[in-house]
C-alpha cells in the first residue's frame, strides 16, 4: 500500500480553502505534525495522521473565515452608524 503525501494533500486543501500561501503553510503544518508524531507519546488518543491533519486544516480555515467575516461585519456596522 502506498503512503499518502501529507505535504501535497495539505497544500491542496489550503489552496482549496482560498489560501494564497498554501505552499509555505503546508510545509509548516506538516513539519509540526511530523515533530508531534515523533516527539510525543505513542498513546492511542494521539492521532497525528492524515485524518487529524485534514481536520486541523478544515477547522483552522473555518476559524480564519469566521474572523474575517466578523471583521467585515464590524466594519460595515461602523460605516452604517457613521452616516
Amino acid at each position: 500500500m502506498s503512503v499518502p503525501d501529507h505535504l501535497q494533500i495539505a497544500q491542496t486543501l489550503l489552496y482549496a480553502e482560498g489560501f494564497k500561501n498554501g505552499e509555505i503553510l503546508s510545509k509548516n503544518v506538516t513539519t509540526l505534525f511530523t515533530l508531534c508524531k515523533q516527539g510525543l507519546s505513542y498513546q492511542q488518543h494521539y492521532d497525528w495522521g492524515l485524518r487529524a491533519l485534514k481536520k486541523f486544516l478544515t477547522v483552522a480555515s473555518q476559524q480564519i473565515h469566521n474572523y474575517l467575516n466578523e471583521d467585515k461585519i464590524a466594519t460595515y456596522e461602523e460605516e452604517k452608524h457613521h452616516y
